[in-house]
């Protein structure tokens, strides 16, 4: 997830949430199998995947081989908002 920090908003978003599920799971399984935290854990790995759908998209629809162009977000410190 620290890396994405450079990149855009939409990537940082997918890590971001990847790891929210990832640790709901882990302290999910850790409490004795608390069921309404790894059901928590699902509905944001749903989230995660449509993120994830996103990325996939916006990063496949360019202006080179499409009329569409998804917006990502550029964070201010990143370089392609600086340009």
């Amino acid at each position: 997830m620290v890396a994405t920090i450079r990149t855009n908003v939409a990537l940082f978003s997918l890590f971001l949430t990847l790891m929210i599920v990832f640790a709901l799971l882990a302290s999910g399984y850790f409490m004795g199998s608390d069921e309404t935290l790894i059901k928590a854990s699902g509905y944001l790995g749903i989230i995660t995947a449509l993120i994830a759908f996103y990325n996939a998209m916006a990063n496949l629809w360019t202006y080179e081989n499409s009329y569409i162009k998804l917006p990502v977000g550029q964070f201010p410190w990143s370089e392609r908002s600086k340009s």
